[in-house]
């Protein structure tokens, strides 16, 4: 967690060291990235960052927490709708999790970076912890959908939530090949945004909802 002394850092000089910590992680894996470099195109002293955390680890956590936060606030709300049916909802927590990687395209990188880290022993791995909470939400739902003879009930509420979770980071490998040079693009200005149509938006999000209501919609 960073310490008083980076939360009552001026305001101006917090974000930068954010923007630029994100820009290391989006550049680099976990191993690679490098704090010395990131303070030096910041034109901070080295030991300043290990007054605002830890170490590397600590930092990345904090970052972490920076995008899944921003993202659990768009997709979070929809999951908790009982007003739509499963396969509406669903569609809808696909359009917004595109809609964070238009808006959000560097917290989105940073996330799917952060979801192919394998080789570093102090992260472990580090998206297990992470795709088990999201399990378990999908799955509460899941079973209420199948006592309401929406979904199949013969398949395992477990692996009906992997398979939307996976999905789910199917949806953002497609987007990072297919639109790759947009994608980057948008990348290397904060807070520009990551140009998706909404055409675009809205095919994608249907065409996987399609593929997953056809093989578990409830058949009487």
């Amino acid at each position: 967690m960073p310490t008083e002394t980076f939360e009552n850092l001026p305001e101006e000089r917090k974000k930068r060291f954010i923007e630029a910590a994100f820009d290391e992680f989006i550049l680099n894996d976990y191993e690679g990235a490098s704090i010395s470099r990131m303070v030096k195109k910041l034109g901070f002293g080295k030991g300043s960052v290990y007054r605002y955390f830890e170490d590397k680890k600590d930092l990345y956590f904090y970052l972490k927490g920076i995008a899944e936060g921003q993202k659990m606030e768009m997709v979070m709300p929809l999951l908790r709708d009982h007003s739509k049916d499963f396969f509406e909802m669903y569609r809808s927590l696909f359009k917004a999790g595109l809609e964070f990687m238009r808006q959000e395209p560097r917290y989105s990188q940073f996330l799917y970076n952060m979801s192919r880290e394998t080789r570093s022993k102090e992260l472990g791995d580090i998206m297990l912890e992470s795709k088990r909470m999201a399990i378990e939400a999908f799955e509460k739902e899941i079973r209420r959908y199948q006592e309401d003879k929406v979904i199949r009930n013969d398949i395992s509420s477990f692996l009906i939530a992997l398979m939307v979770v996976e999905a789910s980071n199917v949806i953002s490998e497609y987007i990072l090949v297919k639109y790759k040079d947009a994608f980057d693009a948008s990348l290397k200005n904060p807070g520009e945004r990551f140009m998706l149509g909404d055409i675009e938006l809205d095919e994608i999000s249907n065409a996987v909802s399609r593929m997953l209501e056809e093989g578990i919609a409830y058949k009487a």
